[in-house]
């Protein structure tokens, strides 16, 4: 999944920068007219194309943060709950010092 969205985020990229080039050069040239209006709306597609794969791509990567993080938190109140003895209805307690601590690691 995540090469895939990858290249579609390079795929677009290229599509919107050499649609939006070749207006440049439209516009460059003083081409006026029906060609131009065309270029313009292929500009507006492949941007909008580009920025929903950038999304998805984005949506992607933060979902695989969240799902390390959340890992990391877990093992880390997992710890905290063994070497303080395995006391009973720790949980709640372990969990917040665990993000805490997994948090400020990160920063």
């Amino acid at each position: 999944m995540k090469r895939e969205l990858w290249l579609e985020y390079r795929k677009t990229s290229k599509e919107f920068s050499r649609a939006l080039q070749e207006l440049r050069q439209m516009a460059d040239s003083g081409q006026t007219g029906p060609a131009v209006d065309l270029k313009l709306e292929e500009v507006k597609q492949t941007r909008l194309a580009h920025t929903t794969a950038r999304d998805r791509l984005a949506q992607y990567l933060s979902e695989g943060r969240r799902a390390s993080e959340e890992q990391r938190i877990r093992q880390t109140a997992r710890l905290i709950w063994e070497f303080s003895g395995k006391p009973p209805n720790s949980a709640e307690s372990d969990w917040h010092r665990a993000e805490q601590l997994v948090r400020t690691a990160s920063v």
